[in-house]
């Protein structure tokens, strides 16, 4: 009784772990998940020509500047000249109504870190000036692919990958769900719920574009429970 009762137990510790998945990724140039930074106002022109602001406690400095129909925005760091940006009057004041903002994002590097520069914000500043001139940026280099019907982003943000998940139409947020603990972000290690079954964040490689989940077999916790 005790060598069958052996090797059942030796049998579900096999049968822990399934074969793993691999999940093909893809650049994805929306700052669709990531810290975002409003400008913060710094001085106008009183004709109302241009305004400045500063990102993320003066990471970037940004001129924005009127005219032509059009508004360049100028992106520097302690006077380094990092970025030229120019958008249509028009059409930011359509991306600002709608909040389609986000598709418009530019992707721009700094010190070997990628950044977005979003041409609007859902912001109202006191001084309307500024609103004549809106803008954010997101930190961070972000890819994208797909498990069944879900959504899965890589976000690489100072050489740390996490990875978010996007089920039903929703990212996932804290909870605890059929015995299973959802997370805003999920680091290399972690258990992920996937269509209500875990699986284990194996690895990922940046560079060729590809991701590792280890799905969980529940029999083992199913056994233990009954």
């Amino acid at each position: 009784m005790r060598i069958l009762t052996t090797v059942v137990f030796l049998s579900i510790g096999i049968n822990v772990f399934a074969q793993d998945v691999e999940i093909n990724l893809c650049d994805f140039n929306q700052p669709i998940v990531g810290t975002r930074y409003i400008a913060r106002p710094v001085c106008y022109d009183s004709t109302g020509k241009y305004a400045t602001f500063t990102i993320n406690e003066r990471l970037f400095d940004i001129k924005a500047e009127s005219g032509n129909n059009h508004i360049t925005y100028y992106i520097s760091n302690q006077n380094r000249a990092i970025k030229e940006l120019s958008f249509c009057k028009d059409s930011i004041s359509k991306w600002s109504a709608n909040q389609s903002y986000d598709l418009h994002s530019i992707k721009f590097s700094f010190n070997r870190q990628s950044f977005f520069f979003i041409p609007g914000t859902k912001i109202k500043y006191n001084d309307t000036i500024y609103n004549k001139f809106p803008c954010m940026v997101s930190e961070g280099d972000i890819k994208r692919g797909s498990f069944h019907e879900n959504e899965i982003y890589l976000l690489r943000k100072d050489s740390v990958t996490t990875l978010h998940v996007k089920e039903n139409g929703l990212f996932h947020i804290p909870a605890s769900l059929n015995g299973l603990n959802y997370k805003s972000e999920y680091a290399v290690g972690d258990t992920i719920p996937l269509n209500n079954k875990p699986f284990i964040f194996a690895e990922t490689d940046w560079n060729n574009s590809k991701l590792c989940l280890t799905p969980i077999d529940n029999t083992l916790n199913s056994i233990s429970n009954g």
